[in-house]
């Protein structure tokens, strides 16, 4: 072909990806390579609405898969402007290993998303320039740049969220007893989603929190001093009032209580309404939509539990300094994502640290349906999931299990994973009355 690719009109943007189809148009659509730079561009125009633009690359008509394009810059993978031609730069050549673009037949395909219906990675920049969004979206972690997460930057100073599919859903909350007994605390009821929502794929880290607030590592006094990987494990010893504040009550618009505090800071820096996840939000997806006292068909057994999350038995050489040569005896977390993901992507959920949430605490929340809960009555927090002390034998590291922790107290097994809405801003109590 002469070094040239084959010139294909891509597929525009359909309705199977924007929510808002009628005021989203990508047309005139070109793909072309420079056959001395091989760079690849790809040039569209995009009508109507902005809108948050992906691009996918095919060879008879399959998807040569996002790892091999992840170095594409441009008007890609984040919010997009109306205004004139757009064009995205791929060099094939650094990244599709063992492919001779010049042989190949490629065509690009361009979509476009509507803002309220993104893609389901967002990754948020906390080092970013005041001249750059820190925002971008991807289809699949397979999709982010730097060598996707095995780099530590998305451990470091960049955010990954992962959107959770719940508007809609009515889903058991709860135990329903068929594996163990239910307690009082996990009485089992439906609750019903209205709105989907972004949730951290990694419990937040030292270094992440210490990005936007300026604090240095926290733990026990030895915490950081022999520890390479500090940095990537959970922040803990962090209490609920100095993340979101304490001195105004938390309501379904999510202004109040964030005043002088770290969300505050965080909310600024990035744009995006940050918050904790409700208890019924952590709880749907630490258990992946299903009933599961872990997720989908998979047994409740010790064997399986191992192997997705970390607790005490394999994490005895940090607990116990004295039975375990080259123990520290610290209880402190392991490195976020260093065990296998649930089925929607999130890492550590059942295990590690805890992980504080927004409602308040109540023992029991009863038997009856409710669309979208958060409760605000009382002062404790609620606290879910297990950590790095719980043994398999306790309740504590069942996805049903739920207890408090006051919003005062901080703990070295106590961390938090971050959530946020879809639209990256909560509605005001206008815009929901209007």
């Amino acid at each position: 072909m002469n070094n040239k690719m084959l010139l294909a009109l891509a597929l525009a943007a359909s309705a199977a990806f924007c929510c808002n189809a009628d005021a989203i148009e990508v047309s005139n659509v070109t793909i072309s390579q420079n056959p001395s730079t091989r760079l690849v561009t790809v040039d569209y125009t995009l009508g109507g609405e902005p809108a948050i633009v992906t691009v996918d690359f095919l060879t008879n008509g399959v998807s040569i898969g996002e790892a091999n394009f992840r170095n594409v810059y441009g008007d890609v993978n984040r919010l997009v402007d109306t205004n004139g031609t757009r064009r995205i730069c791929w060099r094939p050549d650094l990244s599709w290993t063992g492919h001779n673009i010049a042989e190949e037949i490629v065509t690009a395909k361009v979509t476009a998303w509507a803002k309220d219906d993104p893609p389901d990675y967002m990754v948020v920049a906390l080092d970013a320039t005041t001249s750059l969004s820190p925002v971008s979206y991807y289809v699949s972690t397979n999709a982010l740049p730097d060598g996707g997460l095995a780099n530590d930057v998305y451990r470091t100073s960049r955010i990954v969220m992962r959107r959770i599919h719940a508007a809609g859903v009515r889903w058991l909350m709860g135990n329903d007893g068929s594996v163990k007994a239910t307690a009082a605390y996990e009485t089992p009821h439906y609750v019903t989603f209205t709105e989907d929502y972004f949730l951290g794929i990694f419990e937040t880290t030292q270094e992440q929190h210490r990005q936007f607030s300026g604090y240095a590592y926290t733990g026990n006094s030895d915490y950081a001093k022999n520890r390479e990987d500090v940095a990537i494990s959970p922040k803990v010893m962090i209490e609920y009032r100095f993340l979101r504040g304490n001195s105004a009550p938390v309501n379904k618009y999510r202004k109040l209580g964030v005043d002088r505090c770290d969300f505050k800071t965080l909310r600024s820096k990035t744009g995006v309404d940050f918050d904790l996840p409700t208890d019924a939000q952590w709880e749907y997806a630490a258990r992946a939509g299903s009933t599961s006292l872990m997720w989908g068909d998979l047994t409740w057994s010790e064997a399986n539990f191992k192997q997705y999350e970390w607790y005490y038995s394999n994490s005895k050489k940090h607990n116990e300094a004295n039975s375990y040569p080259g123990g520290d005896g610290l209880q402190h977390g392991h490195p976020v994502g260093s065990k296998p993901p649930n089925p929607f992507g999130l890492y550590d959920m059942l295990g590690n640290v805890c992980e504080i949430c927004l409602d308040t605490y109540i023992a029991d929340l009863g038997a009856e349906d409710v669309e979208d809960p958060l409760v605000t009555t009382g002062s404790n927090r609620v606290r879910r999931g297990g950590n790095i002390n719980n043994a398999f034998s306790t309740a504590n590291i069942r996805g049903s299990y739920r207890t408090s922790i006051a919003a005062n107290s901080s703990d070295e097994k106590i961390g938090y994973r971050l959530m946020c809405p879809v639209g990256l801003k909560f509605p005001t109590e206008e815009e929901v009355t209007e």
